[in-house]
């Protein structure tokens, strides 16, 4: 009978072992989780009306004039979610039209990840860039991402900066469309993410 109470005791004792153990391993795992969350919780898109769903231009300026041979609108038919994106037209090889979003209030020492949909019909060239600016308007650094030509269903298009540089004072997130077509530019997202310590990547995105 004492052979047995002990072994009995034993065996509790070592089942209760294992059941400390695994609730070690699974709070552990709660951690790592909460703190994966919280990192996603941290990204947020700094941009104001970023898939103009406000229905008009409101903090987005153009570098043209509308006429007869280019234009920009907000379009209620062709988008590729909510109800409204951005279309440039232009008929002339000519032309370069940006529509653009200044920031001057953003994350410092941050990788910025710029994220689109883009729709193009008979394109020359349409892409998205972001710009670095110094209080004296010089530009520190540029990255675009790649460019659609011709005629294309709606694509993701993405690119990416770092704000390290003590002189940055602005940016700018720019809608391209250069030479002829017509393009759509709908869910623009930039997103600041931490560098992680120690990292060596460059300034701006590589092709």
């Amino acid at each position: 009978m004492k052979r047995n109470r002990k072994f009995l005791i034993g065996l509790s004792l070592f089942a209760l072992a294992i059941i400390l153990l695994v609730a070690f391993l699974f709070s552990g795992r709660k951690d790592e989780t909460k703190e994966a969350i919280e990192e996603v919780d941290y990204t947020y898109n700094i941009l104001k009306n970023s898939d103009f769903e406000e229905g008009n231009f409101n903090y987005w300026k153009k570098n043209f004039l509308d006429h007869n041979e280019n234009f920009s609108l907000i379009d209620d038919i062709v988008k590729f979610e909510g109800d409204y994106s951005l279309n440039l037209t232009s008929e002339l090889d000519t032309n370069y039209l940006t529509v653009y979003q200044t920031l001057s209030y953003f994350p410092k020492d941050k990788k910025l990840i710029l994220n689109a949909k883009v729709r193009t019909e008979g394109v020359s060239a349409a892409f998205l860039s972001i710009k670095l600016f110094s209080g004296k308007d010089s530009l520190l650094a540029m990255a675009a991402t790649d460019t659609l030509k011709g005629t294309s269903d709606w694509t993701h298009l993405t690119t990416w900066v770092r704000t390290i540089n003590p002189e940055l004072s602005y940016i700018k997130v720019e809608c391209n469309l250069k030479g002829k077509g017509r393009v759509w530019f709908d869910k623009i997202e930039l997103y600041p993410v931490e560098i992680p310590s120690g990292s060596i990547l460059p300034i701006t995105r590589q092709k």
